[in-house]
């Protein structure tokens, strides 16, 4: 990655930064939702004024990071609903994709079990995390309490992902290709896929084209690349999420949100 964004390392160490001082001062509740020492989310004060709950799934290629090193987000998240939480999964090669889907599903279930009746959750997930948000809601225990989906920077065809430098480490399979590349908004939930202007041209191609189904719209984020698009979900004042905000309240996104950095 340090060789596609040169300022990867520096992103990493800015989302370990910011996360460690939302740790200091906002609790987290942890919950685990399986046997694995990676299959925990962790919830914020639980408030019954919110009918909806942002959940971030945080990405890495399916393979590395922490949920611990996203918490930086959750502020930002709060202007959606006053609860918020945050994923943790297993990772690849470990395990295989259909087993990391199925943890984020587990984990908005049991989420939801913890939530006043009623509650929905917005997913929100960023590269890798998007695609396992768009997954999850394939399953309609997770797509019908579904609110929308937030994908940021994560329209990926995995068969190209087979072709990368990922795939060494992945060893993707045909079958998990053609299970897990997603090519429709499931179950038609309100979906906003968000693109940095810096991202390359395969990424703008694969969210227009999702752009493209029912209940969709695309947001590309001006100056933004990879990383530094999760900037602009570090607090509740970014363009981008007073878009998303008003978007939830049922208004249209704009095609475009002026980018912020750290």
């Amino acid at each position: 990655m340090a060789k596609i964004l040169p300022d990867f390392g520096v992103w990493l160490e800015c989302l370990e930064s910011r996360s460690r001082a939302v740790s200091e001062r906002s609790p987290l509740v942890s919950h685990v939702y399986g046997d694995d020492p990676r299959q925990w989310l962790e919830v914020g004060e639980i408030s019954n004024s919110g009918l909806v709950v942002p959940v971030f799934v945080h990405g890495g290629y399916w393979r590395a990071l922490r949920a611990e090193d996203h918490r930086c987000v959750l502020p930002g998240l709060t202007a959606f609903g006053p609860t918020v939480a945050n994923v943790e999964y297993r990772l690849m090669p470990g395990v295989r994709m259909a087993d990391v889907v199925s943890d984020v599903r587990t984990a908005i279930v049991h989420l939801l079990t913890l939530l006043p009746e009623r509650t929905k959750v917005c997913l929100v997930g960023h590269s890798a995390g998007a695609q396992l948000a768009l997954a999850a809601i394939q399953s309609r225990d997770v797509a019908d309490y579904c609110a929308a989906v937030v994908a940021v920077s994560g329209a990926f065809d995995l068969n190209l992902v087979s072709m990368s430098f990922l795939q060494d480490e992945l060893a993707l399979t045909e079958a998990e290709i053609s299970a897990w590349t997603i090519h429709d908004i499931a179950h038609r939930v309100p979906t906003a896929l968000i693109v940095g202007e810096k991202e390359t041209a395969v990424f703008h191609d694969l969210s227009r084209k999702l752009a493209q189904r029912d209940h969709a719209s695309m947001v590309v984020v001006r100056g933004a690349h990879h990383m530094s698009v999760l900037a602009n979900l570090f607090n509740k004042h970014t363009p981008l999420v007073a878009a998303l905000s008003a978007w939830l309240g049922g208004a249209s996104l704009p095609d475009s949100v002026d980018g912020v950095s750290e």
